[in-house]
């Protein structure tokens, strides 16, 4: 859906192909491209027809649709085997190449490099401006989260490993982040001087959960890490923001069922915030947000009262009182893609 600056709809689209018993189509990504279009990312499990024009491969295949400014559709394509395929991040380079990231299980035939055995990979696809693939690789492990540097190379975060590749595919280094236990690297950002932050959080159900962030140059080094806390970080939507200056990051945490910010200049990486009972970062992820509607993790009987920011600095009344359930649902304002506008749900109060 496009919208005005004021909030009305200025145009709507949507795509399918021929629907079979319990299949359809997601998109968990949208980038605006060079040419004023837009470029759509997610996954399909219908046949080809209606709107889709690309094959059906398998249970569920990456599908990426181009569409001009005004929402109509130039082309779509399809990626994966006969299993399991989802693409869940889309870039565009300078070069027009566009580049994919996601996951697949499939063991062969369609489009994707064959899984030997079945297992989830990770999986990031170079195509030419029309979708045809140049190139791809395929890396062991589920991945949490994948970036762009400003050198137009890519840091893939998985279970254990953090990975850079390359712009035309080959792997520059892979670092496996395991200590004692298990873990996913849950958001990735990075620091002007091409420096990598990762958060970092525990999964193993056997040891208490812990967190911590992990800064590396950009050949892979470690330089620090934070020391490692206990408690879960969130796992939907991003957990680390840069400022413009990249003078400030910042990070996000989840205990006790409240979100706590952490902020860092240079190398120093403050305590953890005390008083901000909920906090979320919205991004274009209609599976966990729904649309504009927001969830902020809240306490039943409590008052929140919810607060907008640009820049995580500058805090303003957005709404009155809010009575918490478990959760504390709020409709956000319309906003561009690509607008980073940050909400937070203050404890102000017994019900």
């Amino acid at each position: 859906m496009w919208l005005r600056s004021d909030g009305s709809e200025y145009q709507r689209a949507g795509f399918h192909g021929q629907p079979t018993w319990g299949a359809g189509e997601s998109f968990w990504d949208a980038k605006p491209r060079a040419n004023g279009g837009y470029l759509l990312t997610g996954g399909s499990s219908t046949k080809s027809g209606d709107d889709k024009s690309s094959p059906h491969y398998g249970a569920l295949d990456g599908w990426v649709v181009a569409v001009d400014a005004h929402g109509a559709k130039e082309w779509d394509r399809s990626y994966g085997g006969v299993d399991q395929d989802l693409l869940q991040w889309g870039f565009e380079l300078p070069d027009k190449t566009l580049v994919f990231a996601g996951y697949t299980q499939s063991t062969g035939h369609g489009s994707t490099v064959p899984s030997p055995s079945g297992l989830y990979y990770q999986w990031i696809i170079a195509t030419d401006e029309f979708g045809t693939i140049k190139w791809q690789q395929r890396l062991l492990g589920l991945m949490f989260s994948c970036i762009r540097t400003r050198k137009h190379d890519f840091i893939l975060g998985s279970q254990s490993m953090l990975t850079k590749v390359n712009g035309d595919g080959t792997i520059a280094w892979s670092r496996d982040l395991r200590g004692p236990q298990y873990v996913i690297v849950s958001s990735i950002a990075e620091i002007g001087d091409s420096r990598i932050l990762a958060a970092v959080e525990s999964t193993d159900s056997v040891h208490p959960a812990y967190r911590d962030l992990r800064c590396f140059d950009e050949s892979g080094n470690l330089l620090w890490q934070t020391a490692r806390e206990p408690g879960f970080l969130p796992t939907t939507g991003p957990l680390i923001y840069v400022d413009n200056q990249d003078s400030t990051i910042l990070a996000i945490s989840l205990e006790d069922r409240q979100f706590r910010l952490t902020k860092m200049a240079g190398d120093t990486v403050s305590p953890w915030s005390e008083g901000v009972a909920c906090f979320a970062l919205p991004e274009f992820r209609p599976e966990s947000y729904g649309g504009n509607v927001f969830t902020l993790v809240g306490q039943s009987g409590k008052q929140y009262v919810i607060e907008r920011s640009p820049n995580l600095s500058n805090w303003t009344p957005y709404s009155t009182n809010v009575v918490g359930s478990q959760d504390v649902k709020f409709i956000a304002p319309p906003r561009a893609l690509g607008d980073q506008s940050f909400f937070r749900a203050v404890l102000v109060g017994e019900d």
